[in-house]
């Protein structure tokens, strides 16, 4: 039987992505009506608007994998094996989305949120296993992620 849980964790291309894509997506619809060759860019929109990274947990075979959805359904990515000697922390990201108008205005977007993140034997990050809006949420979450992984906690 298999056990695997999915966590979401950031669309590839950010919110101006998304709304760009779907953008294209409602040009190219419109526009095949007329040339077929403009169904390009609903695929291109599709491609923008959907593709999502995500971590995947193997809980019977104790492995992870970090994964592009491509379209939001073909996966990429490779699994890693979970070792005893790996640890998980808590780690606060600051990531801004930055889109520039054709009249020169700028779009900022920040997104501050807190991530479980796992590292290596020697405090390398490896990967983020999931994401949350709060601190409070991701140290909650944070034991329970430390017993399903099988791993240790990292003392930062």
């Amino acid at each position: 039987m298999k056990n695997i849980i999915g966590y979401k964790l950031d669309r590839a291309f950010g919110p101006v992505g998304l709304s760009a894509g779907i953008v294209l997506i409602i040009v190219g619809i419109i526009g095949s009506i007329y040339s077929l060759p403009v169904i390009t860019l609903v695929i291109i929109g599709a491609f923008t608007a959907f593709t999502e990274s995500y971590a995947y947990l193997d809980v019977n075979r104790k492995r992870i994998r970090l994964s592009y959805n491509f379209f939001g359904f073909i996966r990429s990515g490779q699994w890693i094996e979970l070792t005893p000697n790996m640890k998980i922390g808590i780690k606060k990201t600051k990531k801004s989305w930055t889109s520039y108008s054709r009249s020169n205005r700028v779009l900022n977007v920040p997104n501050i949120d807190f991530r479980l993140i796992l590292y290596s034997f020697h405090n390398r990050e490896i990967m983020t296993v999931k994401k949350y809006d709060t601190y409070e949420e991701a140290a909650d979450d944070l034991e329970i992620m430390k017993d399903l992984l099988g791993v240790s906690v990292l003392n930062s």
